[in-house]
């Protein structure tokens, strides 16, 4: 009897010694996976980088690629909706949408592909109606959104992970009504209204909203929208492909 007991122990004590070596090889796995990532991640200059991706996203199609449909912290590109919709506005916005509001569906994958990579798993959501006869997606009878004025995001920080960089904004709306919004407004400045012959031009000096904000932020505060997450990775041709949007608040 007593050797058995000793013989148990003995099994008892190099059973737990065994585990104690793999939890510490766990350990030491994790470690070095979380010191790779360490690593692999590199913060950047914000200063050159926020003039940069600012220039970029006041260019409308890259930011209506961006632009927030939800406010939900998820990444927006996993939603199929999200890519439907987007795909059929930017496919409008590139004059790709037939006069009788029809877009092939070639088209609209391709917008998506160039901004995020991917194309939806189904067509026919509860917006859009999707015919696989001749594979074309329009709004449903009875259905329709209004998209009103834009934002500017002005980036806090960026990192570089991998080929992936994440960057983080601020955002600002600005409302698309200029006479009864921008009269009395801090954007009012920015305005540029030019009149030719007939017609009355109406643009908007980024460049001089930037240095504004870049100075002092405090009087924009009332148009702050949602913080803005967006990762991407650039492309042989200096366009991002999108692979994460989502609001951080």
């Amino acid at each position: 009897i007593m050797i058995i007991i000793i013989i148990g122990i003995a099994f008892l004590q190099n059973r737990e010694n065994s585990n104690e070596v793999a939890i510490n090889s766990n350990v030491t796995d994790t470690d070095a996976a979380n010191e790779g990532n360490i690593e692999n991640s590199e913060a950047l200059d914000v200063e050159s980088w926020r003039k940069k991706l600012w220039d970029y996203f006041t260019d409308y199609e890259n930011y209506f690629a961006v632009r927030l449909e939800n406010s939900n912290g998820k990444n927006e590109i996993e939603d199929n909706d999200f890519l439907v919709k987007k795909g059929f506005e930017l496919a409008s916005i590139e004059e790709k949408i037939n006069e009788d509001g029809i877009v092939y569906k070639k088209d609209l994958d391709e917008c998506l592909l160039k901004y995020y990579g991917k194309t939806p798993e189904e067509y026919d959501t509860e917006v859009f109606e999707y015919n696989p006869e001749n594979e074309t997606i329009k709004l449903r009878d009875g259905q329709g959104y209004d998209t009103h004025g834009t934002n500017v995001l002005y980036l806090q920080e960026i990192t570089l992970e991998g080929q992936e960089y994440i960057a983080d904004f601020d955002s600002y709306r600005i409302p698309e009504n200029v006479g009864e919004e921008f009269d009395e407004s801090p954007y009012g400045e920015f305005v540029i209204i030019e009149e030719v012959g007939d017609s009355t031009i109406m643009d908007f000096d980024y460049d001089k909203l930037y240095e504004s904000l870049s100075k002092s932020n405090l009087k924009f505060q009332e148009y702050r929208g949602r913080n803005i997450r967006i990762k991407f990775v650039e492309k042989e041709d200096g366009t991002y492909q999108i692979n994460w949007l989502s609001s951080t608040n």
